[in-house]
């Protein structure tokens, strides 16, 4: 688990929720976004950058694909790695 995991976990949301594959472009700026947040974890820093990416939010609760969460699910767990190391 590292740098690499939880950049392609970010990027595996990003494509999920734009239904498009990203450029090396998009993903410099979506990095961009990560390193630049304020926020004193990586997963809100992750879910920030994907926030400021992708115009629609996030959805929650029963609106939630379970594709979706299993994603959100694995950028927690590397997230979270992130941060103990």
């Amino acid at each position: 688990m590292g740098k690499t995991e939880l950049r392609n976990a970010i990027f595996n949301v990003v494509e999920y929720l734009t239904k498009s594959q990203l450029s090396d472009h998009t993903e410099k700026l979506i990095l961009h976004y990560f390193n630049d947040s304020k926020e004193d974890d990586a997963y809100d820093r992750a879910i920030g950058a994907i926030g400021r990416y992708c115009a629609d939010d996030i959805p929650s609760g029963d609106a939630m694909p379970a594709r979706l969460s299993k994603l959100l699910s694995v950028l927690k767990k590397e997230a979270d790695a992130w941060d103990d190391e």
